[in-house]
């Protein structure tokens, strides 16, 4: 194919079956081509503006200038909405016909030229030519790269051979991006059409990959939001209508969507857990591109098969249920529940037993020999809990010293005392409560046992506090879709529920050993059980000394293996428990990490200076592989303790938080901008020099001076000192270009203040 080919009509009219296309393709589906989308092969688009002229630093500099470009970039909405975003249109323009030879960009025959982040760069810096990049993406115009598709005939037709064509196509992509060297190698010796170096394929091939993958855990995912965006753009520049609707468009077939299913342990009826769960069901779908998310209802019966078999990928229980199976099938915990109940967080919970208000029993101790109803046997708070605490505080065994049953849910726990069926019931906390506001019961009928108070905790409550029910992941799940699932869930927050990182389960396991559940459980033997049990066989072997004796001997044998028996238990026990603490460590150390990666910093909005300092580390890397410049700038409010004094902390808060949002609406999308602590921040930047890095110093010098702040009434203005630094080729790491930068700032303020300074290479 020749690059005039118009890909589309060759595949409408079944010259071809399958395509790679641009965004545009969503045009040519607006205009009544019938056409769908399969795949991205790239998330992001390679298409770029390269200069030489390194007093172009951005698309506005290139007014009146030469710019050579193919006739498809010329009409390209991502090379057009990044100049109109500076107010720019084609006719400022003197467009040259692309003659694809770089050699005309370094002799400087045109001002820029259309190329790609996986070709020209390469060539440049081999010559050690310097350039600047105008990547529509630093303008907010986000498109996709070479995207698979075919007709809508093709998915109607043959939706099996759709699916099968593009499984094989990324997974084709997936093993090059995996084998780089050896897929450059073969290219260069069989296919190099182009006449590349072995090093130059190499070179383009991990630039291919970063875009494949950059935002996703596995190539071809096509998200609907970035769809819906780009659609938008093309709307807002005439060249589709608003009404249009892309749905059927994408990936009618899936085929790029994995299912993932949490599963949800709950007494409840399936509609009642729909209506619980459904929201965060929905959050996740919208959040977390390439999956489909479904809920499944889990019992006590099932939840053990469902986890074993890995039908289930996720698993929201109570932390019973977790510290039961944990250990036997690798679970790891990723978030704890948080509720909130008149305007109070907590992600506790605990029992609660309860009598009528007219009842007679008014201690624990008149429970013995009543009717007691519980709401099953692996029910933590509406069970578990109270069986320990009673045995272990009050000597009261509710299964030998009660007459107990069980009713499978709070609700018909409640109603079945309330009606006098039972004299006791026991629940979780919180259900008396949330019946009471929605009118099923009124709660000046039912009188708490044992009742006790804990800080910050809204409900009535007969015991200690234990960790909330539990969000944990199966053994199988990948650590980027876990990744991704926690870091979604840590942002939710709906109807008053939401997640935190987890809380240890230390007190849950001391349940479990002290009742011998899972996976504490002793199977302990002894001498009422044989007679309860071998009862009629003894009184008759009484009968004879010589079959007694022989018996003895027996019971010698069994209780020396029964021993050993328990010593292996013993063993077991001990050794779970320290699998139970490195695992709780672990934990603790990724949820660390975690939380660091999320932070912003509290008051200005931006980023902490951990996550400053990761994002800046990780823009210098890529700049030093690509052979980019990347600057830094370090600001200082000057005099803000003088600020302090006058307003007060609050006042100078003001001031931080003006301060930082008149910087960060000055600054392109790609900058980092970070608050290093009190009133010092910095921003990086990447692919500008150090004369644009300086001239964007100045503007932020300017903008902060003319600017003001209002605190009690009172106008504060404020002036800024900014020292600036360029990366070298001797800087190993991002520390070292903000070192250079502190020195240039300490001097600014030396020179009076209010000033930017460069720092010597």
């Amino acid at each position: 194919m020749t690059k005039d080919t118009n890909v589309v009509d060759k595949v409408l009219k079944n010259k071809a079956t399958y395509g790679t296309g641009r965004s545009s393709l969503l045009i040519d589906r607006y205009k009544g081509k019938k056409i769908i989308l399969l795949s991205a092969i790239f998330q992001d688009s390679p298409s770029v503006l390269l200069t030489t002229d390194l007093n172009i630093t951005q698309p506005k500099d290139l007014k009146n200038k030469k710019i050579m470009v193919t006739n498809d970039e010329v009409e390209s909405t991502a090379i057009l909405s990044m100049f109109a975003s500076q107010n720019m249109n084609i006719r400022d323009l003197i467009i040259q016909p692309h003659s694809f030879d770089i050699q005309d960009l370094i002799e400087k025959k045109t001002s820029a030229m259309a190329c790609y982040l996986s070709n020209e760069p390469y060539t440049l810096n081999q010559n050690k030519i310097l350039f600047n990049t105008l990547n529509p993406k630093d303008y907010g115009f986000d498109f996709y790269g070479d995207l698979l598709f075919t007709s809508q005939e093709e998915v109607e037709k043959y939706p099996n051979r759709a699916k099968e064509f593009t499984k094989a196509s990324l997974k084709g992509w997936e093993y090059a991006f995996d084998n780089i060297e050896e897929t450059a190698k073969l290219i260069f010796e069989k296919y190099n059409t182009q006449n590349k170096t072995l090093e130059h394929l190499i070179f383009e091939g991990k630039v291919l990959k970063e875009l494949a993958y950059n935002g996703v855990d596995r190539i071809g995912i096509l998200d609907e939001k970035k769809i819906e965006s780009i659609t938008k753009i093309y709307a807002i520049t005439g060249l589709i209508g608003f009404d249009n609707n892309i749905k059927e468009f994408i990936d009618p077939l899936k085929i790029n969507v994995q299912t993932v299913k949490i599963g949800i342990l709950s007494s409840l009826d399936i509609q009642s857990v729909m209506e619980q769960y459904q929201p965060l069901i929905e959050y996740l779908n919208n959040h977390i591109s390439g999956y489909n998310f479904e809920m499944v209802h889990l019992s006590f019966n099932n939840i053990e098969s469902m986890i074993g078999s890995q039908n289930i990928d996720f698993v929201i229980s109570n932390p019973s249920t977790y510290v039961k199976f944990e250990s036997k099938y690798s679970l790891i915990k990723l978030a704890t529940l948080q509720k909130k109940f008149n305007n109070q967080s907590f992600s506790n919970f605990g029992s609660t037993v309860f009598v009528r208000k007219d009842s007679k029993i008014k201690e624990i101790k008149d429970i013995k020999n009543k009717k007691v109803v519980a709401v099953h046997p692996n029910s933590f708070g509406g069970y578990v809990i109270s069986k320990y605490e009673l045995l272990s505080n009050y000597g009261l065994n509710l299964d030998k010293n009660t007459n107990l049953s069980f009713s499978t849910s709070a609700y018909n726990t409640i109603k079945d005392v309330l009606n006098s069926k039972y004299d006791v019931g026991i629940i979780r906390t919180g259900v008396l409560e949330e019946l009471a506001s929605a009118g099923h019961i009124n709660i000046d009928d039912v009188y708490v046992l044992n009742q006790q108070s804990h800080k910050n905790f809204p409900f009535l409550v007969s015991s200690a506090l234990y960790p909330e029910w539990s969000f944990v992941k199966l053994n199988h799940v990948s650590q980027s879709l876990s990744k991704n699932v926690l870091l979604s869930l840590l942002s939710y927050e709906q109807k008053g529920i939401s997640w935190i990182t987890p809380i240890d389960d230390k007190e849950v396991h001391n349940i479990h050993k002290a009742l011998k559940l899972e996976p504490y459980t002793s199977q302990d033997f002894n001498v009422y059980d044989i007679w309860e049990k071998y009862k009629s066989t003894i009184i008759v072997l009484t009968l004879s000394i010589f079959i007694i004796v022989l018996l003895v001997v027996k019971l010698m044998i069994v209780n020396k293996r029964l021993k050993n028996q328990n010593k292996e238990i013993e063993d077991f026990n001990i050794e779970l428990e320290q699998k139970v603490k490195t695992r709780t460590k672990e934990l603790f150390i990724a949820n660390e990490k975690l939380q660091e990666m999320v932070s912003k910093d509290f008051l200005t909005g931006v980023s902490s200076r951990l996550y400053f300092y990761e994002q800046a580390q990780s823009a210098f890397e890529f700049a030093r592989r690509a052979k980019m410049p990347l600057s830094v700038l370090l600001f200082d409010i000057d005099k803000f303790k003088n600020v302090n004094d006058t307003y007060g902390h609050d006042g100078g808060d003001e001031v931080l938080k003006n301060f930082a949002h008149k910087v960060k609406e000055n600054l392109r999308q790609s900058d980092i901008f970070g608050r290093l602590g009190g009133e010092e921040f910095c921003i990086c930047i990447n692919n500008i020099d150090v004369k644009g890095a300086v001239a964007l110093a100045n503007k932020l010098r300017i903008v902060v001076e003319r600017s003001s702040c209002e605190v009690n009434g009172r106008v504060v203005n404020i002036t800024t000192s900014i020292g600036v630094a360029q990366m070298s080729s001797d800087d190993h790491n991002i520390d070292n270009i903000i070192k250079r930068a502190d020195i240039a700032l300490y001097q600014a303020k030396n020179k009076g203040r209010n000033q930017v300074v460069v720092s010597a290479t």
